[in-house]
């Protein structure tokens, strides 16, 4: 026994200095992880050589396949699960921003969409290209680190200006509600409040399309098209991707407006202070660690426990601690239910409603005898007449009359 308390202390002081060896090896470890994470390329050094002499088919079918694996849980990609490996999906999304730049700088240069054309002038191929600023804007937005979200929106939010200018010159939009609200969109003008209503009914008329457009690509059969000499299906395929596109405009329409309520948080945000700073958390070898605070309430006068006291018989005395307890409980559980008004404001109230109810039944029945002085004598017979047969109908159908008196409800 003596010897084990003799070994005790080392034996601690050897497991204390252990423990603070593997805490530094993973802190090390840590940071380590994170300069590998900081110092990480969206794509490698040979890919970004090699991205110059890619074309605009090549560039966009590597963005489409990129968009599809950002916006599908798992990644398209078994083992790739975005919900279990957010840095996965950091990597492909910062990889299919590097692609879909590169793609809307080709698009820009190469001239394909002229603002004196319409979508009837695009050649089937070309039309495909159309969802390039789409992607882009959406993988812009697709963001979770809060410290670049504000800058992405933005980036994001201009681009679907850009799309939507380019979709609305060619003229992709029919309905002329879409098209107002597309222009109003693009020249950023902020509707007045008395426009809620307008604005609730032509966001209820977008839902209402995409789900048509919806209905209309899933009954579509997939066809791709990569120049003009395919096999496949001409109009059928122009047909999808003019479903596409003025799918991706109404989305972006309904997109952009949360984008930009959400830019206006993230600048509250950025102007409180310290809004990412851990709390401030009281030292542990603090004097007052592990003490509970005592927190005193200031001296009320209240009379509720005196009178109490006196119901019962009992002398009240000042300070006493029944009075204190008294004025706690006051103060901590108080009414629930105070009343906002009094019985006379009440008998105010209903004695208006009734007269209002008493005015609207006097003019209801003025109209109902206006509408009787205006019928003529054949009319009120014809009336009657109307009435009798419908009773006798009712009788003939219902021999036993209605209702479910003993068994007749059962039994008819």
């Amino acid at each position: 026994m003596a010897h084990w308390l003799r070994c005790r202390p080392s034996t601690n002081f050897s497991m204390i200095a252990m423990k603070s060896v593997w805490i530094n090896h993973k802190e090390e470890v840590r940071s380590r992880q994170e300069a590998v994470t900081v110092e990480r390329k969206p794509v490698t050094d040979e890919e970004a050589e090699e991205v110059d002499s890619l074309s605009l088919s090549s560039l966009f079918a590597k963005v489409q396949a990129l968009y599809q694996r950002s916006q599908v849980p798992g990644g398209g990609r078994k083992g790739l699960c975005f919900d279990c490996s957010p840095k996965e999906k950091e990597e492909v999304i910062e990889r299919a921003l590097f692609y879909s730049s590169r793609a809307m700088d080709v698009l820009e240069r190469a001239g394909i969409f002229s603002e004196n054309e319409t979508i009837q002038d695009v050649n089937t191929p070309d039309m495909r290209f159309l969802m390039i600023p789409y992607f882009h804007a959406m993988l812009l937005a697709n963001c979770s680190d809060l410290s670049i979200r504000r800058d992405r929106l933005d980036k994001s939010c201009e681009t679907i200006r850009r799309f939507l200018k380019l979709c609305t010159d060619l003229e992709v939009l029919q309905d002329p509600t879409f098209v107002s609200g597309c222009r109003r969109i693009i020249d950023d003008v902020k509707s007045p409040p008395a426009d809620a209503n307008h604005l609730r009914a032509e966001r209820i008329a977008r839902h209402r399309r995409e789900k048509e457009l919806r209905e209309k690509l899933e009954s579509l059969p997939q066809t791709q098209m990569k120049n003009e000499s395919d096999t496949v299906d001409v109009e059928l395929n122009r047909e999808r991707l003019l479903l596409e596109v003025e799918e991706a405009i109404l989305k972006s329409m309904n997109e952009i407006s949360l984008f930009e309520q959400e830019k206006e948080l993230l600048g509250f945000r950025s102007s409180m202070p310290n809004p990412t700073g851990p709390p401030v958390a009281r030292p542990a070898n603090s004097k007052d660690a592990g003490k509970i605070k005592t927190v005193h309430i200031p001296k009320k006068e209240n009379t509720a426990g005196s009178e109490k006291l006196l119901r019962a018989g009992r002398v009240p005395v000042v300070g006493s601690e029944y009075e204190k307890r008294e004025a706690i409980r006051q103060n901590v559980f108080c009414n629930p239910n105070p009343a906002t008004m009094t019985v006379q404001e009440w008998g105010e109230i209903e004695m208006q409603r009734m007269k209002e109810q008493q005015e609207q039944q006097a003019k209801r029945k003025e109209e109902m005898d206006e509408e009787e002085s205006r019928l003529t004598e054949e009319e009120k017979e014809e009336r009657e007449r109307r009435k009798k047969s419908s009773w006798d109908d009712y009788k003939d159908v219902n021999p036993r009359g209605a209702g479910n008196k003993g068994d007749h409800y059962f039994k008819r």
